[in-house]
């Protein structure tokens, strides 16, 4: 299973899988086997709380063959800062419904007002229709 398609339950099942080839990995210590981790820069990865590995995602590896694969595959997705900055922002705003003001919205997303702004406009180029379309016209 590729590390993008795992969701945060698939972190707490047992054993765990290679994210490139998808082997049964086992810990092994007796033997010295143990899966290897692989920590990704990953723009889209942004937990439910607020974390140092805010920009990360981990991967697990079989071997360093399968550690390169993955680590090749993710380097050519850029690492765009402003997604980054965006999904602080949704965090945030998901944690309080009832809304907020600028100042509150900065302190709990932990973001400059540049880069609020910055988040902002990458989320409103998200959302927009394609070009030539209408918002409400139907996808042909």
């Amino acid at each position: 299973m590729h590390p993008e398609m795992r969701d945060e339950s698939d972190e707490k099942n047992f054993p765990a899988k290679c994210d490139e080839c998808g082997t049964t990995l086992c810990v092994e210590p007796q033997r010295g086997s143990y899966p290897h981790p692989v920590i990704l820069p990953d723009s889209s990865a942004v937990g439910a709380h607020p974390s140092d590995m805010d920009g990360q995602r981990m991967a697990t590896a079989c071997s360093e063959a399968c550690r390169r694969a993955i680590e090749e595959r993710f380097l050519r997705r850029p690492f765009v800062p402003e997604e980054l900055w965006a999904g602080k922002l949704k965090r945030a705003l998901a944690a309080s419904p009832e809304g907020m003001k600028p100042p509150e919205l900065l302190e709990r997303s932990g973001l400059t007002e540049a880069q609020m702004g910055a988040g902002f406009r990458w989320l409103a180029g998200r959302c927009r229709p394609p070009e030539g379309r209408e918002p409400d016209e139907p996808a042909s």
